[in-house]
């Protein structure tokens, strides 16, 4: 298999506190890119259990963020607004946002995230 192909069937998983959230979430980093793959910093594969959370946090001015729900529903807090989220949405946290996600539901929540930097990297 090429190197910069991944499949999220196979990606192993690994628990973490997110941002300070509610419990352990499990993240595979299928891809670490800069400084070569055009404002790319990671594309991570994440499972949020029921009553799991990732942490209220904020990024930088020059960071920009998708949540793609693959599966399952949550509730998304992003710049003090609240609104639900269930598989097949894509959220745009922009840059020097400030958000969180919590699951709301009975089963896991899987999502995909991608980050991309932009303007001075230093």
């Amino acid at each position: 298999m090429v190197s910069d192909c991944w499949n999220i069937r196979r990606a192993q998983q690994d628990p973490v506190n997110a941002h300070g959230g509610t419990g352990v979430i499990k993240v595979a980093r299928l891809h670490s890119g800069l400084p070569d793959s055009a404002g790319c910093r990671f594309v991570d594969y994440s499972t949020i259990p029921p009553r799991c959370s990732v942490g209220l946090h904020t990024h930088a001015a020059n960071e920009e963020e998708f949540y793609f729900i693959v599966t399952g529903q949550g509730r998304m807090t992003r710049n003090g607004e609240q609104f639900e989220v269930a598989g097949g949405d894509l959220i745009r946290n922009p840059p020097g946002g400030t958000h969180s996600l919590e699951n709301t539901g009975d089963s896991d929540l899987q999502m995909l995230v991608f980050e991309s930097v932009f303007g001075h990297l230093g």
